[in-house]
């Protein structure tokens, strides 16, 4: 029941960027839009708010670390099904196929007409 932040673009060729500063500590309630983390690049320094609600689960990276776009910086318990990084969706159930019906059973020759 984790929603993993990710480190997302901060612009065109800003692969990563430097935490700056913690907004937020394991154990916190979140709302959406709340802000999380300040991340320092070579341009400025952003807030990154969340994009969902629940409760601070882990800090994945310190402050003064490096982050490159993707890297999970934060755990969040928004109460949805826990799902591998990698996972796909599941697909869709496929309804089973009816059962073939029986060969219809050839019904003898009418009897010809004298």
């Amino acid at each position: 029941m984790a929603y993993k932040f990710k480190l997302p673009e901060l612009g065109e060729g800003m692969a990563e960027g430097e935490i700056a500063s913690w907004l937020v500590k394991p154990g916190d309630k979140v709302k959406e839009d709340d802000p999380l983390v300040e991340i320092q690049n070579d341009k400025s320094v952003q807030e990154l708010p969340s994009p969902v609600a629940g409760t601070v689960k882990s800090i994945d990276k310190n402050e003064g670390d490096t982050a490159e776009v993707g890297d999970v910086l934060i755990t969040i318990d928004d109460g949805s099904p826990d799902t591998p990084d990698d996972a796909a969706p599941a697909p869709a159930k496929e309804e089973a196929a009816p059962a073939p019906a029986e060969p219809a059973k050839e019904a003898a020759p009418a009897p010809a007409a004298a």
